[in-house]
């Protein structure tokens, strides 16, 4: 939204952005990389299929990033026999047919994101779309593992203090040190607006 909201207070989402976003990011984002990745937060509240619908481009490595909670048991990335790597941080059983890695981080709680980044390139992953929800997106941030940017702006306004932010994490604390975006790139698809760059 205008606002930096991807869902409302009650975790509402469907959708805010419109057919000709959703067909852009098809063609011109999950045709072009290797692997998608979303926080368990995501495939609780929304379910996705995390598919390359292009009809070009290959199968997409689906990773799911898992903290304290548990996936849902019929979550469909975890039932449809698609490649679906879930990391976690110990051992633990997930449902279905998906492969797990364990790559903790000094706490024990969370997933040490260098080490997942590590195990992706080792496995041949050179481009990888981190999807969201807003918690995992902040992380990347937090952690420099960021290196482009693709935002989808709705003509709408959600509000809401507990309404759920497209970055969360950690965040800066000061204006200077916030990187820039360079070779920005701004266009209209249908009623929305998508602004792409790289970060300096």
């Amino acid at each position: 939204s205008l606002d930096g909201k991807i869902a409302t207070r009650t975790g509402h989402s469907n959708w805010i952005t419109g057919p000709a976003a959703r067909d852009w990011a098809h063609k011109n984002l999950r045709a072009r990389v290797d692997a998608i990745l979303v926080g368990a937060n995501t495939v609780r509240s929304d379910d996705p299929a995390l598919t390359n619908r292009s009809g070009t481009g290959g199968e997409l490595l689906r990773v799911v990033v898992v903290g304290e909670g548990a996936l849902p048991k019929k979550a469909q990335l975890l039932r449809d026999g698609g490649p679906t790597l879930v990391a976690l941080p110990r051992e633990r059983r997930v449902p279905g047919t998906a492969e797990t890695l364990v790559c903790g981080s000094r706490d024990a709680r969370s997933v040490s994101l260098p080490r997942l980044m590590r195990h992706l390139h080792d496995r041949g992953v050179r481009r990888l779309l981190v999807e969201g929800g807003g918690q995992i997106l902040g992380a990347f941030f937090d952690r420099k593992l960021v290196d482009q940017v693709a935002v989808f702006t709705a003509p709408v306004v959600i509000g809401g203090e507990e309404a759920r932010l497209a970055v969360a994490g950690r965040g800066l604390a000061r204006v200077p040190q916030v990187p820039q975006m360079r070779h920005t790139k701004t266009r209209r698809l249908g009623p929305d607006t998508l602004t792409e760059g790289l970060l300096a």
